[in-house]
């Protein structure tokens, strides 16, 4: 995440650091397909308006590619957090 942290830097902001947190997700790869396909957004819209034949396609092969995380899928995330440098006081504008 180099990049991320220059760019916050180049925005101004100091003590820029970006940390790489790691997680096992536990759900049941039934009750998290039912839960993704169901919230919909555009990503998951484009499976729940396949035909039924389609859909249970794409669901068995889902189900296979995940059997082996036994439920608990391995997540990242990237938290960046800086400071703000002090600037102008904008009541004195």
């Amino acid at each position: 995440m180099p990049l991320f942290a220059a760019l916050l830097a180049d925005a101004g902001f100091s003590g820029v650091a970006v940390d790489t947190l790691r997680w096992r997700h536990e759900v049941a790869p039934s009750a998290w397909w039912s839960d993704i396909i169901e919230a919909g957004g555009p990503r998951f819209a484009i499976i729940a308006e396949q035909p039924p034949e389609t859909s249970a396609r794409i669901r068995s092969h889902y189900l296979r590619l995940t059997g082996r995380y036994d439920g608990a899928f391995p997540v990242c995330a990237h938290l960046a957090h800086a400071e703000r440098s002090a600037g102008p006081d904008p009541d004195q504008r």
